[in-house]
């Protein structure tokens, strides 16, 4: 293990106890510290919860992972910036690049939410074990589309296809950069 952790109060929210762990420096990164709020103001509590998220931690950066503060949105918007290359290639079509920017700036940004999902590292391997469930019954209420009075749930093919991005996502993005070692499984429904 090459980080440490305590948990910490802070003056400017004195409410709150906050796992801080110690990642030493490499040659290509600069030491850092992350930071977990442990959403409690009971010490023994805090106390639980921050060994549980040191575990967390461990097991990504024994599995050589990358435990980065990045934020998940800030990797979607990283991934779907780079997927755009492949327009201007003409290695897909802009409307395909569209469907995948909506999917990852709208559907899957209020699924974290909902999951609570903020940090790569809050990415588990069972976070998207309710995605269809979710997708077909809540998630389309949050859809940004022009006539909100004609949304409707999707179809079992567009949500089928919702969860090819997501692989892709994971499969070119996430983990050949480190930030996840696995890929969870997603369920597909056979049309």
């Amino acid at each position: 293990m090459s980080g440490k952790f305590e948990i910490v109060r802070y003056s400017h929210r004195p409410n709150t106890w906050y796992l801080r762990y110690y990642v030493p420096g490499t040659k290509s990164q600069k030491r850092t510290y992350i930071e977990r709020s442990l959403k409690t103001e009971d010490r023994s509590l805090a106390e639980e919860k921050s060994f549980e998220e040191y575990l967390k931690l461990r097991s990504i950066e024994q599995d050589g992972g990358n435990i980065s503060a990045k934020t998940a949105q800030e990797l979607m918007d990283d991934w779907i910036e780079k997927s755009y290359q492949r327009v201007v290639t003409g290695e897909i079509m802009e409307n395909t690049w569209n469907s995948k920017r909506s999917l990852f700036q709208n559907e899957l940004k209020n699924y974290f939410k909902t999951k609570g999902v903020k940090r790569i590292t809050d990415l588990q391997p069972d976070t998207f074990d309710e995605y269809r469930f979710w997708r077909m019954t809540e998630g389309w209420k949050f859809s940004s589309g022009k006539n909100r009075a004609q949304r409707k749930p999707p179809t079992e093919g567009t949500v089928n296809s919702e969860i090819g991005l997501i692989n892709e996502w994971y499969n070119n993005y996430l983990i050949p950069k480190g930030y996840i070692t696995r890929k969870p499984h997603i369920k597909t429904r056979l049309l």
